[in-house]
Order: C-alpha cells, then structure tokens, then sequence
C-alpha cells in the first residue's frame, strides 16, 4: 500500500548544470584586437592547422589534416573587390596549430 521512504529520498539529486557557450570559438580561445593593423588578427583562419594560406604560423606539414582555402575568397586576406569579409569566428574544421598553442601557453600564469 504505502512505499516506505529511504534515508536519501530527502536529499536533493544534483542536476547538471546547462552549459549555454554564447561566445563565438575565437573568444573564447583568443583575446580580440580592437583596430587591428592586419584585419586578420581577429579570425580563426589565422591560428589553424588546415589553413594552406597560414605561412607565418610555422604549421608542420604532419599537423596537417584537411586543407582549407577560405582566405582564397576572403576580402581581409587579398582586399579583391570581389571577395566579401569571410573572418571566421566558429568553424567545425577548426584545430589550433602547435605553434599557436605554445604561444598561448606562454602567456597563462598559474594564480
């Protein structure tokens, strides 16, 4: 008739948080420039291995997976009048390069 009731039946289950990420991918990874002099500065493409157009990034040819040509149609990168701005701030095909992360390594200091 009546279920008998547990010690633990008072005790609330926790219930995982929801995580909502509203800032793009760049944000969250990297600090945005205001004014940049290179309108790059503040574009995924700039720090990723698939980028084939990312020579001053010192990619290793092994890190490269899947090539990407998004700067070839970007107006940011050859300033053609016929390209449109394609800065990138949230790609699926996204990874960081092992240069990159060294750099962002050296600037966390542990608290």
């Amino acid at each position: 008739m009546y279920k008998q009731m547990d010690v633990f039946d008072f005790i609330e289950k926790p219930q995982e948080p929801e995580i909502v990420e509203t800032k793009p991918l760049f944000e969250r990874l990297f600090i945005k420039i205001n004014d940049p002099m290179i309108q790059c500065a503040n574009c995924l493409c700039e720090h990723c291995v698939n980028n084939v157009e990312n020579l001053w990034n010192k990619v290793k040819p092994e890190e490269v997976k899947k090539s990407c040509f998004n700067c070839d149609e970007c107006y940011h990168y050859d300033e053609s009048l016929k390209h449109k701005s394609r800065q990138m701030e949230n790609c699926e095909k996204f990874e960081i390069s092992e240069y990159a992360a060294m750099k962002r390594r050296r600037k966390m200091r542990l608290i």
